[in-house]
């Protein structure tokens, strides 16, 4: 309370006995500083010289002392009137303040924060709405009235002297006393005295089959907070018997592992607060038995895996007092999709990051039970290789044997090492040399280079992995064509007759970067064209068989070597 009112009225003085005065300036005097001139009866002053020294202080009617020798003290008076307090340091008078005492309406209250939505006192789980307001004012006062704006019917008027009010509507209000008596009337007015606004309500719930009140011997339960109206502490009750680890989870939010290992009926409760107040939950009694019912429960080897990563999952549940009869495994978001919900894959994928629940629901003849864990799914990084001079992304390039690549990993979210290997054509057993931008090597593995340059004189495939921050890794790969020479042609014949030989008409040749395919009919009509080598005509012409015949073909193409070539010829369709 006397903090409260020590903020609100700026003066340490009224609230430490509890008389309130008006709020006055602080003043100076030559060699002394009073924390105030102007003050209540019974309301102490703390002096302070601005010198240093031997102190001599005289008070005039003071109390508790009429003399001093502190450096610092605190005086006050019980009659009104005006009184010089002298000053001596070394013995040297060195200054003198006067100060003004009268009688002053005051009063305290047992709080000055309410929860505004208990408006009563018929709610005792919640914080009050009501104050009790204690009369302090000083000159004997006969006769009282209270002014309390934030009071229905606004405001509200009562001539009580220690009234008791409840405040239903949030806000900062004012709280006014007047009084009579022998010594006159007197009035103050604390400003922002009363702060009311809406307490939590408290409700929580805990993760269950069906949210049942009986559970099993070895369950553990993990506990929501679900209260409103913006709550900013929390504390748990527990029963004893009901088992966390630490011990302060039950001072945060959401507790969570909170186990029941004996059997018993145990009680939890929650109380929320916040500035104005607190409110408490309904009382949840959980009963643990030991169970005939199963008891689910499964392992996985990691809770946070990356896209692609296989989790295996094991199944620990344990079947009660009878076999286990259905068990059901649901894992949204997973590969493969579960088609028999009573087996498990024995590798589950995520193919897109995020966070997925997995549950599984054993039952017998005595019930059921379900356990559900989280898994995380981090990205993979983004990496690509690119290789010049060719300026290619991934697959294959075809280079002339003796020609050089230099081969670069690109991408994103790329923070850790760079891993290299390279893997030769078959048959070929003899390291081909890679010249590092650093230093020349031989061997099969590369580590932690930014680019490499490859001069394979056989058909080579070289790989890169990279790892992440967040422990994934990615890798990419780019294979290298070695040919003794760059050539381009179109078959004379083809026949598409489904007999798996020679059913489609490609453009052949080796070291083609780039074409343009097209083959047209006797009547200059089009039937195909492609852009791509691996794209041939299979001999159709608006979605029917092409009769057999002879066909015009044209092909325009670069070749890796920067050589652009332009043919055309005929061919003959085969039925």
């Amino acid at each position: 309370m006397i903090k409260k009112l020590t903020s609100i009225q700026n003066k340490v003085k009224i609230l430490l006995l509890a008389i309130a005065c008006s709020i006055f300036s602080l003043n100076a005097f030559a060699g002394i500083i009073p924390s105030d001139t102007n003050v209540c009866v019974g309301s102490p002053i703390t002096f302070q010289s601005t010198t240093t020294g031997t102190y001599s202080w005289t008070f005039p009617s003071g109390n508790p002392v009429t003399t001093s020798t502190s450096a610092n003290p605190t005086i006050f008076w019980t009659t009104p009137g005006s009184y010089t307090v002298t000053l001596k340091v070394n013995n040297v008078t060195t200054g003198t303040a006067t100060i003004n005492v009268t009688f002053c309406a005051g009063f305290t209250a047992d709080s000055t924060s309410v929860c505004a939505n208990n408006c009563t006192d018929n709610y005792p789980k919640m914080s009050t709405a009501c104050v009790t307001f204690t009369d302090i004012s000083s000159g004997a006062p006969t006769s009282w009235q209270w002014i309390f704006p934030g009071v229905p019917p606004y405001p509200f008027i009562t001539t009580v002297q220690n009234p008791r009010v409840c405040y239903c509507q949030p806000g900062s209000w004012d709280v006014t006393l007047n009084t009579n008596g022998p010594n006159g009337p007197h009035d103050t007015t604390y400003h922002n005295f009363i702060q009311a606004g809406n307490c939590p309500i408290a409700n929580f719930s805990y993760t269950d089959l069906h949210h049942h009140d009986t559970i099993c011997v070895g369950k553990c339960l993990d506990f929501y907070d679900q209260s409103i109206d913006l709550p900013t502490g929390w504390k748990w009750s527990f029963s004893a018997g009901a088992t966390f680890s630490p011990v302060s989870d039950s001072l945060i939010q959401n507790p969570t592992n909170v186990c029941y290992n004996a059997p018993g009926t145990f009680q939890v409760y929650l109380i929320d607060s916040n500035t104005y107040g607190f409110d408490t939950s309904q009382v949840q009694t959980i009963v643990v038995t030991p169970c005939a019912q199963p008891s689910a429960n499964f392992t996985i080897p990691h809770d946070t895996i990356c896209v692609g990563e296989c989790v295996t999952l094991t199944d620990n549940s344990t079947q009660g007092n009878g076999a286990i009869l259905e068990r059901d495994w649901s894992m949204p978001g997973g590969s493969p999709v579960i088609v028999d919900t009573n087996q498990v894959p024995a590798c589950l994928q995520y193919g897109y990051p995020g966070r997925y629940q997995i549950t599984l629901r054993d039952s017998n003849a005595f019930g059921a039970d379900t356990v559900i864990h989280y898994v995380q799914v981090n990205p993979l990084p983004n990496i690509t290789l690119f290789s010049t001079p060719e300026s290619i992304i991934g697959d294959t390039i075809t280079v002339l044997n003796g020609t050089c690549v230099n081969i670069t990993p690109g991408g994103d979210n790329v923070q850790g090492e760079y891993f290299w290997s390279k893997i030769l054509s078959p048959g070929v057993s003899a390291p081909d040399t890679i010249t590092l931008n650093c230093h020349d090597t031989t061997g099969a593995d590369i580590a932690n280079c930014t680019y490499i340059t490859a001069c394979p004189t056989q058909t080579t495939c070289y790989y890169i992995i990279t790892d992440w921050t967040n422990g994934c890794s990615n890798k990419d790969s780019i294979c290298i064509k070695v040919v003794q020479s760059f050539d381009i042609f179109v078959p004379s014949a083809f026949s598409p007759n489904g007999d798996g030989y020679n059913d489609i008409l490609y453009v052949r040749g080796e070291g083609i970067k780039t074409m343009d395919f097209a083959v047209y009919n006797r009547f200059g009509q089009k039937v195909f064209e492609s852009t791509r080598q691996d794209e041939g005509w299979d001999g159709y012409y608006n979605g029917e068989f092409a009769n057999s015949g002879v066909f015009d073909w044209y092909v325009k193409a670069t070749l890796f070597n920067g050589k652009a070539i332009v043919q055309k010829g005929t061919t003959t369709l085969i039925r």
